[in-house]
């Protein structure tokens, strides 16, 4: 493994922003969800859906009925962060998965949202929330402070998002080669240092034939990534899907590389985008409810590999404050870059995966050269249980390659 890269100082012009890393949108904390007949019958007639209750008008259920072999907290508490980065955390409970495991296992189990992923992981370990679905940077930054987190399923491939640039340099060019022209002497902007976006942008800098400490990283939130592009004060960033294809659409800016596509994961590999984790003590103490929690995701990422033709069914699913912002005509123009980092993830990861990641880690100095990860840091025993109680045969691997190659490159 090479020296750590040293990272340039912030620009003054940036100091102010938060760093919201993974973040992409403010949204009301009251939710409803909506399941339409034609997506519930879907799942049944492939056996994802055995039961499930078109009439729960909220994610909370209380039941005196259910499996005695299931036990569980009173309440159970599942951090989320805002759509569209836990697409299938709110499909799962958009159908009402969520609920029918609170119903069976004598519990209540709600969402919370959390504006980014450092505020999830003090709250999962303090015993706060139960389960988190979050950025797999900030799962490996904790596991190295030998924090308690156990990785159950990977929810997402790839994930760092867009990288962009103004729409008037859309001449230097896109892939690798257009990212040799973002090399050097370049402010990048991304939403916090040490996160995702940094280390993204500094995989495809090296591979492109420069070095990230020839450009300066500057955080700027992620309300701030696009007008940092806009204004001329940023030359590239990495950005989220959502507000990056809307830059791209309104003609701000223009895509260099997607790092859900096929093209970055032929060069780097797999690299998880997201991981549904919860503690060691919580998955020990209650293992037949956590085996159902993640079959319920289980069945959300195959239920959103059904519908990736069909954006306008998944759309349904979404609660009704999202839709409110956005409309289905809008949703369907991005629905290709923002499926991208679910529709490839088949559930599985490993032990060996998150040591592939955090190769890249230490390498480009986002995390210490001295990281270390724990052993048994993933379990993805409950994951082939979901596939098999399905009728399904386990997937080979923790990515959909036929899905994955369907995704745009730019």
């Amino acid at each position: 493994m090479g020296p750590a890269v040293a990272v340039p100082p912030v620009d003054d012009l940036f100091t102010d922003s938060a760093d919201l890393e993974g973040a992409t949108m403010d949204r009301t904390k009251k939710r409803r969800r909506y399941r339409p007949a034609a997506a519930v019958a879907g799942l049944a007639a492939t056996g994802l859906l055995a039961a499930c209750s078109s009439s729960t008008s909220t994610s909370a259920v209380t039941s005196a009925a259910g499996s005695t072999a299931c036990t569980a907290p009173s309440s159970v508490t599942i951090g989320e962060l805002p759509v569209p980065v836990n697409l299938d955390m709110v499909v799962a409970d958009g159908l009402g998965l969520f609920a029918k495991v609170g119903a069976e296992c004598h519990t209540s189990v709600k969402l919370q949202i959390f504006a980014s992923p450092p505020t999830e992981l003090p709250a999962l370990t303090s015993g706060q929330i139960q389960f988190i679905d979050v950025g797999t940077a900030n799962v490996l930054a904790a596991a190295g402070q030998q924090q308690s987190i156990l990785g159950l399923a990977n929810t997402a491939q790839g994930g760092t998002g867009f990288m962009i640039a103004p729409a008037a340099d859309k001449a230097n060019g896109t892939l690798l080669t257009g990212m040799a022209h973002y090399s050097k002497g370049v402010i990048w902007a991304v939403p916090g240092l040490g996160g995702p976006g940094q280390l993204g942008a500094s995989m495809l800098i090296s591979a492109a034939g420069g070095s990230p400490s020839d450009v300066r990283f500057a955080a700027v939130g992620v309300p701030g990534l696009v007008p940092a592009i806009e204004s001329g004060k940023a030359g590239a960033a990495t950005v989220s899907p959502a507000p990056a294809v809307a830059a791209i659409k309104t003609g701000q800016a223009y895509s260099i590389i997607y790092t859900s596509g096929a093209s970055f994961y032929k060069q780097f590999g797999f690299l998880s985008g997201t991981i549904f984790s919860t503690t060691p003590a919580f998955e020990a103490k209650y293992p037949v409810f956590t085996q159902k929690i993640v079959a319920a995701e289980v069945q959300a990422l195959i239920a959103l590999q059904q519908d990736y033709k069909n954006p306008a069914a998944v759309y349904k699913l979404l609660p009704a404050s999202y839709r409110a912002t956005e409309t289905e005509a809008v949703w369907a123009q991005s629905w290709s870059y923002v499926d991208g980092v679910n529709a490839g993830a088949t559930g599985l990861i490993t032990q060996q995966d998150l040591q592939h990641e955090l190769g890249y880690e230490t390498k480009f100095g986002i995390l210490p050269s001295s990281t270390t990860l724990p052993g048994g840091l993933t379990d993805d025993t409950d994951v082939r249980s979901a596939y098999k109680q399905l009728g399904l045969a386990p997937p080979a691997g923790p990515v959909d390659l036929t899905l994955l190659n369907q995704l745009p490159n730019t």
